[in-house]
């Protein structure tokens, strides 16, 4: 996976919170608009399929806030969202290293959510962050930053068109819906230096068109 996973010494995971459910949801959800964002959310539709709450992956703790949204890459080319969410959820048995993210993208442009959008995944934590990124999100940025996993076909990182598209609607949903713009949109390799999501890193003019795509939508919502 794409993540540096794990336990930073300055950081201990929070403890689970009991009283959070703590079955496995799975449904299919058509957001509607939301009147308290000062932009009309966009419909959005997406999979409710909840991770166990556990330490390593779902510790049930709330995000402070929201300052950004992270894209990463999976890491695994070819494979779909589910397997990449049981990844995470298997992680619930022990082991050395945290990692989960809220939002994963398919293949074929389906998306699911792993956990309550209100609750912190472990997808950008580091030793050490690139210069100045803290004072924009924060000095531990998991607490303040909604990540997106997106499946690819290859190692390169190339996405379908359908898991672009995907992609496109989900971070315009994030961004009205916790009233950001374009600006805080960030790659995992702007928050930690790591090479994630790859196929933007190594073709940065198409991720330029992506997040200027992004920022023209939003200038008509």
């Amino acid at each position: 996976m794409c993540f540096n996973l794990f336990k930073p010494s300055y950081h201990k995971p929070g403890r689970v919170n009991p009283i959070l459910d703590t079955t496995v949801h799975c449904e299919r959800v058509v957001s509607g608009p939301v009147e308290e964002v000062k932009r009309q959310l966009p419909a959005l539709e997406y999979v409710k399929d909840y991770l166990t709450v556990n330490k390593y992956s779902r510790p049930g703790n709330s995000l402070k806030d929201v300052r950004g949204i992270a894209i990463h890459w999976v890491g695994n080319p070819m494979t779909s969202a589910k397997m990449n969410r049981d990844y995470f959820e298997q992680k619930k048995g022990g082991g050395t290293s945290f990692g989960s993210t809220q939002w994963i993208v398919d293949l074929d442009g389906d998306i699911i959510l792993m956990m309550p959008q209100n609750e912190m995944a472990y997808h950008v934590g580091a030793k050490q962050y690139m210069d100045g990124i803290q004072d924009k999100v924060g000095k531990y940025p998991n607490a303040h930053m909604i990540g997106i996993e997106c499946t690819h076909v290859d190692w390169s990182g190339r996405m379908t068109g359908k898991t672009e598209f995907a992609l496109q609607e989900l971070v315009i949903y994030l961004l009205v819906k916790h009233n950001l713009t374009a600006k805080d949109l960030y790659l995992h390799y702007d928050v930690t230096g790591k090479r994630c999501h790859r196929y933007y890193v190594d073709n940065p003019g198409k991720y330029a068109d992506f997040r200027n795509n992004v920022d023209r939508r939003l200038g008509v919502l």
